[in-house]
């Protein structure tokens, strides 16, 4: 699993690629959470390139999420795909979060 940060505006984007497992998960948490800043309120995954996630790595987004609306903020969902769209939605992770099919439309949103 690989992931990447940049800054879009006020927006904080973490585009994640690969599989997302028990193996890696724990590394996935420690670059999110070495990432968020104390002023980052909105963050915004492009899973574009996620191909398989685990309950571990979901429960990487729900903490980071709660981390974000302690501060007011958010976590934006944006493009994925297949089996990890479905993971999501059959977890509920679209009614705690905004998802988007685009990054950009994310963003615009933020």
């Amino acid at each position: 699993m690989e992931i990447d940060f940049r800054t879009e505006g006020a927006t904080l984007v973490a585009i994640v690629r690969g599989r997302m497992d028990t193996v890696n998960t724990p590394a996935f948490e420690k670059a999110v959470t070495g990432a968020i800043e104390p002023e980052t309120t909105v963050l915004a995954f492009d899973l574009s390139g996620l191909n398989y996630i685990c309950s571990a790595g979901l429960r990487v987004f729900l903490s980071t999420g709660k981390t974000l609306k302690s501060r007011g903020g958010q976590l934006l969902l944006a493009e994925s795909g297949g089996p990890v769209r479905k993971v999501f939605q059959i977890s509920g992770f679209f009614t705690l979060f905004k998802h988007f099919d685009t990054l950009d439309a994310a963003l615009a949103q933020a």
